[in-house]
Parts: structure tokens; sequence; C-alpha cells
């Protein structure tokens, strides 16, 4: 039996998931919406990873927000903000049986293209991801940069609205508590020369 691996990419909007050989090549593939809610979301990765083939020997989850590799948890943003902070891997892990590998979406994009993409033996480039919200990833001396918290070298939590800016959101009770608004936290109103 040939070693698959199960790949779920979490966006803002939609939910697509994949099994891949170890080669990388897609085998097959599907989309779903995206919930809006904690209930409802973790009853979709159940359904996706509770009854997985035996050929599948591990899980790859990319998903928007700041993601700690080593520990498996992510602090849900902008969308997905009603996660909150959540021990992804974990969940995953107990739910399939499989070992999980979670990672920011931005940076399992750089990763693919690197491995496989328009990055394979680029020293120095960097990748933007454009979706629900607008991300990217840097790359210096061939390899992804990543920093001691995991997010040196991304670009995330970018202002698409400049008539009504609001902060990124990494808490929704300490968004209300500051009125959720750049101009709030002394940020200027219009951005210029970017």
């Amino acid at each position: 039996m040939e070693h698959r691996y199960f790949s779920i990419d979490i966006g803002g909007t939609a939910t697509k998931y994949a099994h891949f050989d170890r080669g990388g090549k897609m085998q097959e593939h599907r989309s779903v919406a995206t919930p809006t809610n904690k209930e409802d979301f973790l009853k979709l990765l159940d359904q996706l990873v509770g009854k997985l083939e035996d050929s599948v020997v591990g899980i790859g989850v990319s998903v928007p927000g700041i993601v700690d590799p080593m520990e498996g948890t992510v602090t849900f943003t902008g969308a997905l903000s009603f996660m909150g902070t959540f021990d992804l891997a974990s969940y995953i892990r107990l739910a399939s049986g499989c070992p999980v590998f979670i990672g920011n979406d931005a940076n399992c994009a750089t990763l693919a293209e690197l491995w496989q993409g328009r990055l394979k033996g680029v020293e120095n480039g960097a990748l933007i991801t454009l979706g629900t919200s607008v991300g990217g990833e840097l790359v210096l001396n061939g390899h992804l940069m990543s920093g001691r918290h995991f997010q040196t070298g991304q670009v995330s939590a970018m202002v698409t609205n400049f008539d009504e800016p609001t902060r990124h959101d990494f808490s929704r009770q300490d968004d209300r508590r500051r009125g959720g608004r750049l101009q709030d936290q002394g940020c200027p109103r219009r951005l210029g020369g970017l």
C-alpha cells in the first residue's frame, strides 16, 4: 500500500483538502465553505479527518493566523477569530490518530513553492498570497524566514480599506475595548509610499 498524506488548507471563505503522494503529486481534491462558528468548524474538522484511509500516514494543515508549529497552537485572526487561540494540532491528532503538522498559510505556500514551484532554486524571494485576506512570506538564502516567534518575514494584517481601517482582530474582546480602529492606536489614517 502506497503511503499518502492528507492536506487541509483552511481559508476565511473556503476549506480545501486533498490527498498527496510522497512526491507531492495531488491525487484528489475538494473544497467546502469554511464555517463561521466554532462548533461547526470543529464538526467540519471531525468529518474531514475522522475516517481517513489507512494509507494516510500524516496530515498537514495550513491556516491563517499566528501559528506556533512546535506546539501546534494557532491564534486565529480575521474571518476565523471566533476560534481564539486553539491547540489545532492536538485536536486533529486525537480525531485522526495521525501525526499532524500545522503551519501558517503563507508559510506553507512558500514552502511548497520552494519545494516544487516557482521559488525552487531561488535564493532570495517573496511570495504574496491573495484570498479572503492578503499575506506573504520572505525567502532569504534559500530558506523560509521564521524567527523565534515564527513570524519573521510574514506579511499579514494588511489594511485593505484605507477609508475605514480596522485593527487586526487578535481578540474580539480586546477589539471592543479599544474601539477596533487603527487610529485609536496612533496609526496614520492613510499609508503613503507603499
